[in-house]
């Protein structure tokens, strides 16, 4: 990567009814969409805005979080997290204010387990998607690192 290098994603989203779409991007699953039930009486069981948006940082952290681990040779047995974004009126207006993630990440043996105790605090400074973000929003992460049995 070098300084002014662009990267495009693209998406497509088309309007399918009531508060309801479909979003799109070349050759990969649709998704279908809607708004949250809260706020404009949509489908719970349908992906919104807000969980992209928890799902976009929780996702990004750990891909930031597997690339470094490869390259300083984190021997990785398993690694899944759960994450919640808390979204609240400030100053007349619905934002999220912060978004809590908890990794919990197996490594193979102590050696891994110190190296992923390391990476786990830097990746936050690393992952695209949280040099994007407003300041404000605070993004904390508890990571659970074990070593897996024999």
């Amino acid at each position: 990567m070098t300084s002014g290098e662009e990267w495009k994603f693209g998406t497509n989203l088309e309007w399918t009814g009531a508060h309801e779409g479909v979003h799109r991007s070349p050759g990969k699953q649709d998704i279908p969409v809607s708004c949250p039930s809260m706020f404009c009486g949509g489908r719970d069981d349908l992906w919104t805005p807000e969980d992209f948006f928890v799902a976009s940082l929780e996702c990004c952290l750990m891909m930031t979080f597997l690339h470094y681990a490869e390259k300083i040779s984190i021997e990785l047995r398993a690694y899944r997290s759960r994450a919640e974004g808390v979204a609240k009126l400030i100053e007349k207006r619905t934002r999220f204010d912060r978004v809590h993630i908890r990794p919990e990440i197996e490594v193979a043996d102590e050696k891994s387990a110190k190296k992923a105790r390391q990476l786990i605090h830097n990746v936050k400074r690393a992952c695209l998607v949280t040099h994007s973000l407003n300041p404000d929003i605070e993004i904390t992460m508890d990571a659970k690192i074990t070593v897996a049995d024999g």
